[in-house]
């Protein structure tokens, strides 16, 4: 059970991507560029497909983890698809953010979205994640029936893609969208 101030920094954190950032990883730096890019990203009346081009090494996918973990975090019960030009950098990037989900402070603030007992885990494999978090279950989210087909590792896709309740975004690390 969160205490009245716990509360009322997880709703602080829900509030503001840059604010999580810090909860969750106090020692990430962000610098100038990350918290405009923040605030570009999350800005009211933001387009639908948003393009960053940052030169190598300013943390884009760490960036799209973050912003991934606070739009689950924010709503449970979104369907989220990340796809990378060969599975095992996509799988990677599953990895960050199941480690944002899983990190001690994250658990303080947000027990109910991720079963301590991995063995208790909704779903939780190296290529898929499911939240526990009740509302997704009160929502209905309906699970895919079967994997999509195995892509070629050696296979470059064109972009990287971003579906989101069913609507296909561009998303990658230098295409990135949230609807």
């Amino acid at each position: 059970m969160l205490s009245d101030k716990e509360f009322l920094v997880r709703e602080h954190a829900e509030g503001d991507l840059e604010v999580f950032i810090k909860l969750i990883a106090p020692k990430q730096l962000l610098g100038h560029i990350h918290s405009e890019l923040i605030q570009w990203m999350t800005r009211q009346g933001a387009k639908s497909h948003q393009l960053i081009l940052l030169p190598r090494d300013h943390q884009k996918s760490r960036m799209i983890a973050y912003r991934t973990a606070w739009e689950i975090t924010k709503k449970p019960w979104l369907r989220v698809l990340y796809i990378s030009s060969t599975s095992g950098l996509a799988e990677k990037q599953l990895s960050l953010i199941k480690t944002i989900l899983t990190s001690p402070i994250y658990r303080r603030y947000w027990p109910e979205m991720i079963h301590k007992d991995e063995g208790k885990r909704e779903r939780w494999t190296i290529s898929d994640i499911s939240v526990d978090h009740p509302l997704r279950k009160e929502e209905g989210v309906a699970e895919p029936q079967q994997q999509p087909e195995q892509q070629d590792p050696e296979r470059h896709a064109p972009s990287d893609e971003f579906f989101l309740d069913g609507k296909q975004r561009l998303f990658g690390q230098l295409a990135y969208l949230f609807g």
